[in-house]
């Protein structure tokens, strides 16, 4: 286990869309590390050593290791938990939008965030939902 971190090279992306995707394909590379471990795994603790259980796993596909799941250990990976299949995001979301702060002059307002985890794919659709996340403005 490794805790969270943000790699520099995102940094370095010019354009939001370049960035958007490289985050998504990082979540489908781990979503693809995910499941190879989980299959990993279950093969070793069926009584595989680990060489054989690399060596099952040598070369296969997602599909592949979908259907060893499920053909030796009745277990369908599209059914497992959403945290396990894309992994969490944390993001600030909108709770209320702006109100007239009271006593101000010139109409401030202020805006209440609050910290969500989700565990979503990091598809467009998710970008246009939530736009204010890859903003240049600070919050």
């Amino acid at each position: 286990m490794q805790p969270p971190h943000f790699e520099a090279e995102a940094l370095c992306y010019p354009k939001l869309k370049i960035l958007c995707d490289y985050l998504s394909w990082r979540q489908a590379e781990c979503h693809s590390g995910n499941q190879y471990n989980t299959c990993f795994w279950m093969l070793v603790k069926s009584g595989k050593s680990e060489k054989e259980a690399h060596e099952i796993l040598k070369g296969t596909l997602s599909k592949d290791k979908n259907e060893l799941l499920f053909q030796q250990f009745q277990m369908n990976y599209n059914n497992e938990p959403a945290m396990f299949r894309k992994g969490s995001c944390i993001y600030r979301q909108k709770v209320e939008e702006a109100a007239t702060v009271e006593g101000s002059q010139n109409g401030t307002s202020r805006e209440r965030w609050d910290v969500r985890v989700d565990h979503v794919d990091f598809e467009p659709r998710f970008w246009r939902k939530h736009p204010w996340i890859m903003n240049n403005c600070s919050q």
